[in-house]
């Protein structure tokens, strides 16, 4: 992701800082963030908490100040398995929050989310939640957009973090 050390053989740039170095006003998705292992959310972390990731075989900082990132997930199943109960537009962030931190990962019978990367990406982030009534508005509609995502487009905007 973010590049090997010359001396490793076939070293390269990373994927994702090459890209924001030559792309620095983008918009990056990770989705199915929870499938990353540990490692990558800990780079994930650094990106989000200090702007910037080291591109080890550029050996310079990649900042990432000018993109906006998002992270999906399907974590939060307690919630979804229970989706005829609720209209998720009207569902409390906090309630989000709260049920991430007790997502364990099936297969390391860990948290699938530190609680400094929770803490992190909950501060001063915009959490999309699709209500009942945009899928059925969704597979009505012509628009190919999904709903979300014109969701995302009109927080950005009325913060003022997208000119569009």
């Amino acid at each position: 992701l973010f590049g090997s050390q010359r001396s490793f053989k076939d070293a390269k740039g990373g994927i994702v800082s090459t890209f924001v170095s030559e792309h620095p006003f983008s918009v990056l998705i990770f989705d199915e963030i929870e499938q990353a292992d540990p490692p990558v959310l800990n780079l994930l972390l650094g990106v989000v908490e200090e702007g910037a990731a080291y591109d080890k075989f550029y050996e310079k900082y990649v900042s990432f100040r000018n993109c906006v990132i998002v992270f999906t997930s399907n974590s939060c199943k307690e919630i979804w398995q229970r989706s005829a109960q609720y209209n998720f537009s009207d569902l409390p962030t906090s309630t989000i929050i709260k049920s991430l931190k007790r997502e364990i990962n099936p297969r390391r019978q860990i948290p699938i989310f530190s609680d400094a990367f929770i803490s992190r990406v909950s501060g001063n982030t915009c959490v999309l939640k699709q209500s009942k009534q945009s899928f059925s508005t969704q597979s009505r509609s012509k628009s190919k957009t999904p709903m979300s995502l014109i969701n995302l487009h009109t927080t950005l905007m009325q913060k003022h973090l997208l000119n569009c």
